[in-house]
C-alpha cells in the first residue's frame, strides 16, 4: 500500500513573498502615519500662534480705545510699522492725562521683552495699575503703531490724526516640519479717534 502524503505547510518561497508584501504594506502605512503626524504638528503650531496673536491684538485695540478717550489724547513714543522681516520698535508707550476719569497722568507701554516662561520677543503690557510687565503673547517679531489722517496719509501731528493703525507679526515657536521654516502671521487693526 502506498502512503499518501499531504502537504500541510508553506514553502520557504511562499513565506519570503508574504514577508516582502507585508513589509511593503507596513512601510506605506508608516509613511502615511509620519506624514499625518507632521501635518497635525504644523497645524497645532499655527493655531496656537494665531490664537495668541488675535488675543493680543484684541487687548491692544481695547486698551488703545480706552486711552483715545482721554483729552488731550495720549502722547505716543516709539511708533513704527512692520515691514517685511524687519523687527520693529521694542517699546511703544502712551502718556495719557486721565484726570477726566479721576486718575493722574500715567504712562502705559506695550513692549517686546524676554519672558522667563515665554522666551524672547514676548509682547507685554505695563501700566501703573498692572505694575510690572504682563506678558500677552510669545514670538511677536514685530509690533508697530502708525498715525493716519482722514485722507489715509501717514501723519505725525495729533491735530491731523484720525486713526491709529496697529500691526503685529507673530512667528511659530519652532520650525514647521512640512515647510522647514517658521510660520508667520500678520494682523492689522485700526483704532479710530473719537471726535
Amino acid at each position: 500500500m502506498r502512503k499518501r502524503t499531504e502537504n500541510k505547510g508553506f514553502t520557504l518561497i511562499e513565506i519570503l513573498i508574504s514577508i516582502a508584501v507585508l513589509g511593503i504594506v507596513l512601510a506605506a502605512l508608516m509613511s502615511l502615519f509620519i506624514s499625518s503626524n507632521k501635518n497635525a504638528s504644523a497645524q497645532n503650531l499655527i493655531v496656537t500662534m494665531q490664537g495668541n496673536s488675535r488675543s493680543s491684538m484684541d487687548f491692544v485695540v481695547r486698551t488703545l480705545n480706552g486711552l483715545m478717550r482721554t483729552n488731550p489724547p495720549p502722547v505716543i513714543t516709539g511708533e513704527g510699522t512692520c515691514t517685511g522681516t524687519n523687527v520693529c520698535n521694542s517699546v511703544i508707550s502712551f502718556t495719557a492725562d486721565e484726570n477726566a476719569f479721576g486718575g493722574p497722568t500715567s504712562t502705559h507701554a506695550f513692549r517686546r521683552h524676554t519672558s522667563s516662561s515665554d522666551g524672547a520677543n514676548t509682547l507685554g503690557y505695563a501700566s501703573p495699575d498692572t505694575g510690572p510687565i504682563v506678558s500677552l503673547a510669545p514670538n511677536i517679531v514685530c509690533f508697530g503703531i502708525q498715525r493716519r489722517d482722514k485722507n489715509n496719509a501717514v501723519t505725525t501731528s495729533w491735530a491731523d490724526t484720525a486713526r491709529l493703525d496697529v500691526s503685529l507679526t507673530a512667528e511659530t515657536i519652532t520650525i514647521l516640519p512640512d515647510t522647514g521654516s517658521k510660520g508667520r502671521f500678520t494682523l492689522t487693526s485700526s483704532v479710530f479717534l473719537r471726535n
